[in-house]
């Protein structure tokens, strides 16, 4: 969506731009720009603080509201705010299977790694999920549902629909009609070819928290 909305109604794409472990926010004469190979480390990370990431999203927020031109932003439930939500179209993007979406999340939140073009480096049983970090994720769904309900006039489309049609059929269904080359257009290939689930130690205990709240209801394993 954002290569079309770039190509055939100039917005210019910045990426997760709230995200401060992108490190590529460029300002130049009032304009952003965006290099979105340029992140941090797993190192730099590590020693990312909360206030530092207060700061960050206030900078950046900032100096949006200062620029003239139109961009497409990817954003999160808690990089939200009232301007944002008041002053922009609003897109949601989410996924039908929440069990997937969960490993997906807890997977990247425990390796640091969100997108590997050849699949997460870690190895199989290796890694042990505190019930926190699935608290947290149900949060975020909560979240994100809170946001949508508001907004329930808003486009919406899974996840799922972008492994399924190709971007002309995605483009239609969203309601835009002008039409455009998808020649230079590169997708990226689904990372994890394995089952998420193998990654993790405490298997059992991950699905009977799932089974045991509400995103039971919403997909059901």
């Amino acid at each position: 969506m954002a290569h079309y909305l770039s190509h055939a109604h100039s917005y210019a794409y910045l990426h997760e731009y709230f995200n401060p472990e992108l490190k590529g926010i460029i300002y130049n004469r009032g304009e952003i720009e965006c290099d979105n190979d340029s992140w941090m480390t797993l190192d730099e990370k590590k020693i990312l603080s909360s206030r530092k990431i207060v700061g960050v999203r206030e900078n950046r927020l900032k100096n949006l509201r200062k620029s003239k031109k139109k961009y497409t932003i990817k954003l999160f439930p808690q990089q939200t705010n009232p301007w944002l939500l008041s002053n922009s179209t609003k897109i949601f993007i989410y996924r039908k299977n929440y069990f997937e979406h969960l490993l997906s999340f807890l997977l990247s939140t425990t390796t640091g790694q969100f997108y590997e073009p050849h699949g997460i480096l870690a190895r199989e049983n290796s890694i042990y999920v505190p019930q926190e970090l699935f608290i947290e994720f149900i949060k975020r769904i909560r979240a994100y549902r809170k946001i949508r309900k508001q907004f329930d006039s808003s486009r919406e489309i899974a996840y799922e629909d972008f492994l399924k049609y190709v971007p002309a059929e995605i483009i239609c269904a969203m309601g835009w009609k002008k039409r455009m080359s998808w020649k230079k257009l590169k997708i990226s290939k689904k990372q994890n070819q394995i089952d998420k689930l193998s990654y993790f130690i405490n298997k059992d205990e991950i699905r009977y928290w799932y089974k045991s709240s509400e995103l039971q209801s919403y997909f059901a394993i």
